[in-house]
């Protein structure tokens, strides 16, 4: 009886799967927040030196604040990478608001003194390769489906029959 019981209701037909989407957001938005909260206390902090370490060479390594969010900034956009790599999708709420959030960056760079730096570039430049990296992921840039673009997904017209001839 158990036997037949796994047989009969044990198939593929009468199990459930519950599909999980894995989804990521836009994070490279966090050096940019803490650059404007460093650049209300005077830009020339972010160029004071706040790791200063002595090389065995005897040379004097120091990183300010911007080279400190700089980093963050690539390794935040390595995570997402990784993230976008093992198939998660990002969703459009998020990845719409990232895409404001460099156009305004954008223009505080071109007309604001205290972002024109280059720091501040280069945490712009961390996310727009974010962007352009969820956008591809999110299927931003629907392919070409048909010569006239007629088709659905899938290729499908929604004309065919039964047997997937043309009416």
């Amino acid at each position: 009886m158990i036997d037949f019981l796994r047989r009969n209701l044990m198939t593929p037909a009468f199990t459930v799967t519950i599909p999980h989407r894995r989804t990521v957001s836009p994070v490279t938005w966090l050096p940019v927040l803490a650059y404007h909260l460093v650049s209300w206390s005077g830009t020339h902090r972010l160029y004071a030196a706040a790791v200063d370490l002595r090389l065995p060479s005897g040379r004097s390594f120091g990183l300010g604040i911007g080279d400190i969010l700089v980093v963050a900034a690539m390794l935040l956009l390595t995570f997402t990478a990784f993230r976008c790599g093992r198939g998660a999708v990002a969703r459009s709420g998020p990845l719409r608001a990232g895409q404001v959030l460099l156009a305004v960056s954008a223009i505080e760079f071109l007309f604001v003194s205290g972002f024109g730096t280059a720091i501040f570039f280069m945490l712009m430049l961390a996310m727009l390769a974010e962007v352009v990296m969820l956008g591809r992921s999110a299927g931003g840039v629907p392919a070409r489906s048909g010569p006239n673009d007629r088709e659905g997904p899938g290729g499908s017209t929604g004309r065919e029959t039964f047997n997937g001839e043309g009416q």
